[in-house]
């Protein structure tokens, strides 16, 4: 049986809970067995309300982190300087402050609460008679049309840990930091579901792919595209730009790059020909961005990287990558528009592929270095640019296969990869950091620390490379990491041993970020081999690549309806089973595989 960590109820209440009283001194857990999020109601018997100044409530997703919650309230400063993302967010406080509904209940914040633990610690001198607790779960009423399954419990687990985690991301646009309202549906897909609360690019890309395979409402993710698209600069010297980010509109070139990609998916995924012809003036505009914004080489200078704490200014091959992304996403959306723009884009793609080779490269080494070579006393080299370089066919298949073996070699750890090698040392590298950060704090987020992001994007250019069996390993790593620590959603990082995302400063990185889980999509795409040829999947290919699998069952929806596939490992190790497909579609698959009508 499939497995999810969907709630089957929206309003949720706590493991074993039964009224009770609180008693003067006493403290109480409560646990709603997963991370959940939605608004927060408490109700309360008889007269408390004189008590509730002296009864404080602290809320977490994990245990261990309660003890510091609750040095806040003595010590806000020393919050602040160790833990600035509780300030902000501020899981904890008095109850004096929840909001009256009536008739005893009270809602906790207006703000969406995330948790999986409430505690409330009476420090009065009067009993607290606890009626009910009760949770509204706010994340997008999707239907898990999709599916995977396999005959390793551990991969199931992360499947479903990827699609749990983006439907928590899913949330009403009005929570957003700052309120958004799109024209297509009231949630958006947000990158983590309490510290950011935002609309991101690069995190929307991968996100939407799980969403896709995954959930029935495929508006969601045409909306969530819709709200920065809605932000291109009209006017000024970054005419043309699509934000990175949907609350505050930053400039984030590669985020731009990847919301080009998520468009193509999108109208590839779905068919809808009709909101690409809407939004091809905004495409032009972002190409005569792209061109202002080129040097002579082609190749497109950043002011920044998703890795922010390290100082990435100018060329870096994340972004070039990205960059050719965006040139073949383009090529393909004007291909659809039949827009002569399509002949120009092949032409920068093209162009953009032999830069990076030229800049990038170092004689004797697979590897793409993030800097252009030679340019820093020490070259170093990024996981991000190598694992899109294989992606996006930017190397060939050979040495995308070497790049995956010296990754293997120089990045891997017991618990998945690290972002950079070699890591930075102060003393060699101070002039590499950022200025903007603490060093402190910049040497511990992104030098030598694990990101599921990039472990999903390894998860997928294994798969791409063909080599099953090295993705799924990494899948096992990252999610086991997640998993024996009572996690079922994937956190914006981890430290190098697997533990929770705290540095030696202090403060605590988002625990539910939908970044991480686009494996979940691998898994159904790759694995399972269903892969569309046509837009909407009117044909499509069912190719799976079992690695050291015995079977696989998986669902992928799709405007023509549901596709089935079912493939098992023979005793003579042939690959046999069956797909079934919508009536009017047409199907390629491979050797082994029956065709059936749905």
């Amino acid at each position: 049986m499939r497995i999810s960590y969907s709630p089957v109820n929206r309003k949720l209440v706590p493991e074993g809970f039964e009224p009770f009283e609180l008693q003067p001194g006493q403290k109480a857990r409560f646990d709603f067995g997963l991370k959940r999020a939605g608004l927060l109601h408490v109700e309360l018997s008889g007269s408390a309300a004189a008590a509730l100044s002296q009864v404080r409530y602290t809320y977490t997703s994990d245990e261990r982190l309660l003890s510091s919650l609750y040095r806040c309230f003595e010590d806000e400063a020393w919050a602040a300087g160790r833990f600035p993302a509780y300030v902000r967010m501020r899981p904890y406080g008095y109850a004096d402050q929840w909001l009256p509904m009536g008739e005893g209940a009270y809602l906790l914040e207006e703000d969406l609460t995330v948790l999986r633990y409430l505690e409330l610690d009476n420090r009065s001198s009067e009993p607290l008679s606890i009626h009910r607790i009760w949770l509204d779960y706010t994340a997008a009423p999707y239907q898990s049309v999709g599916g995977f399954e396999c005959d390793d419990n551990l991969i199931n687990e992360c499947w479903a840990m990827g699609t749990y985690t983006v439907e928590l991301c899913t949330q009403p646009s009005r929570y957003t930091q700052r309120p958004l309202q799109g024209p297509y549906s009231d949630y958006v897909i947000w990158d983590g579901v309490r510290r950011d609360k935002d609309i991101w690019g690069g995190d929307l890309r991968p996100a939407s792919l799980t969403a896709l395979y995954a959930f029935d409402q495929p508006e969601i993710v045409k909306n969530t595209i819709e709200l920065l698209l809605t932000l291109q600069h009209t006017e000024g010297e970054e005419q043309g730009i699509i934000p990175g980010s949907g609350a505050y509109g930053q400039i984030f070139y590669e985020w731009t790059m990847w919301t080009i990609v998520n468009l193509w998916e999108y109208v590839l995924l779905t068919g809808d020909l009709a909101y690409l012809r809407a939004n091809v003036g905004r495409l032009c505009d972002v190409v005569a961005w792209m061109n202002r914004r080129m040097e002579s080489d082609g190749l497109i200078s950043g002011l920044n990287s998703w890795m922010y704490s390290i100082d990435a200014r100018g060329k870096i091959s994340g972004l070039a990558m990205a960059q050719k992304a965006a040139w073949d996403a383009l090529v393909q959306l004007f291909g659809l528009a039949q827009h002569p723009m399509q002949e120009h884009c092949r032409q920068q793609a093209e162009r953009t592929k032999r830069s990076i080779l030229a800049q990038f490269s170092v004689p004797g080494n697979p590897l793409l270095t993030m800097m252009p070579a030679g340019t820093k006393e020490r070259d170093r080299f990024a996981i991000d640019g190598n694992l899109w370089a294989i992606l996006h066919d930017v190397v060939e298949p050979s040495r995308g296969g070497h790049i995956l073996q010296e990754i293997e070699k120089q990045f891997w750890t017991e618990r998945g990869s690290i972002n950079v090698v070699p890591v930075f040392d102060e003393a060699l590298d101070g002039a590499w950091w950022w200025d903007v950060l603490p060093q402190q704090s910049a040497v511990w987020r992104h030098n030598n620390n694990i990101w599921p992001y990039m472990s999903a994007y390894e998860v997928l250019a294994s798969f791409h490379a063909g080599q099953t069996d090295r993705g799924l390993e990494v899948m096992r790593r990252v999610g086991r990491s997640h998993l024996e620590q009572g996690h079922k959603t994937y956190w914006e990082m981890m430290n190098v041993n697997g533990d929770l995302p705290i540095g030696d400063q202090g403060d605590t990185l988002s625990l539910t970020h939908a970044w991480g889980g686009t494996g979940s999509y691998g898994l159904q795409a790759y694995v399972a081999g269903i892969q569309p040829l046509t837009p909407g999947f009117k044909s499509f290919s069912v190719h799976p690549s079992l690695g050291s699998l015995q079977w696989v069952k998986a669902e992928v929806p799709t405007p023509q309806g549901l596709i089935e596939v079912e493939a098992e490992r023979t005793k003579s190790g042939e690959i046999r089973g069956t797909v079934k497909g919508p009536g009017e579609t047409q199907c390629r698959a491979s050797v082994g595989m029956e065709k059936l009508r749905g």
